[in-house]
């Protein structure tokens, strides 16, 4: 019921912001709904911080290393080798992975 309940408000908050594709919201609350309040915002908070840091990451190989032939794939090949290992220390910063049950 929890989880019928999360997404049918974030399905109706993804339409009253008027977002181009409610659909990605609501997986996005698929991927952090938890057993509790608490593990949900802690899940919801690791996805957020794992996405920024990506972000991030990304900017630093496309600045470092470039785009265009090549380059474009060496900045895809570091940013996503560095940030694999990242999550491999820090596994709750995995931006895709499924949360476990609490």
């Amino acid at each position: 019921m929890q989880t019928v309940l999360a997404v049918l408000v974030t399905y109706a908050a993804a339409l009253w912001l008027h977002l181009p594709e409610p659909s990605w919201a609501v997986f996005s609350a698929l991927f952090v709904i938890q057993g509790s309040i608490g593990g949900t915002l802690t899940a919801a908070m690791d996805r957020v911080q794992g996405a920024v840091l990506g972000a991030l990451l990304a900017l630093l190989c496309v600045s470092v290393i470039g785009t265009g032939a090549w380059r474009t794939i060496l900045s895809l090949v570091a940013g996503v080798g560095i940030m694999s290992l990242i999550a491999g220390v820090r596994p709750q910063l995995n931006y895709g992975r499924y949360p476990s049950p609490s």
